[in-house]
């Protein structure tokens, strides 16, 4: 898995790409502690390239998703592929985060 970061005006965009296993989503979390914040509203996770997310992914995206809130950011994933999308809402992420399938 790679992840490529791009701010757009208030929008922190973030596309996975691959798969997401252990190190992948340690090494994200790392960029994550290097990012500013100062006048982003939203994080986007970009999954149109991503092929799959291990359960160290998943809570990864839990725990940015509470720092976020806690600086009033909200976080969203998008492009899910359907594959993905049924194992999030089945680990009921869908009532967490708001999910936008392709």
């Amino acid at each position: 898995m790679a992840f490529r970061i791009e701010r757009q005006g208030e929008v922190l965009r973030i596309h996975l790409q691959g798969r997401m296993d252990k190190e992948e989503a340690q090494a994200l979390e790392h960029q994550w502690r290097q990012l500013e914040f100062d006048g982003v509203s939203s994080v986007a996770f970009d999954l149109s390239s991503a092929a799959s997310l291990s359960s160290t992914a998943i809570g990864k995206l839990l725990a940015f998703n509470r720092e976020a809130e806690k600086r009033g950011i909200r976080v969203c994933l998008e492009q899910v592929p359907p594959e993905i999308y049924q194992v999030l809402r089945m680990v009921r992420l869908h009532e967490v985060l708001p999910i936008q399938c392709r």
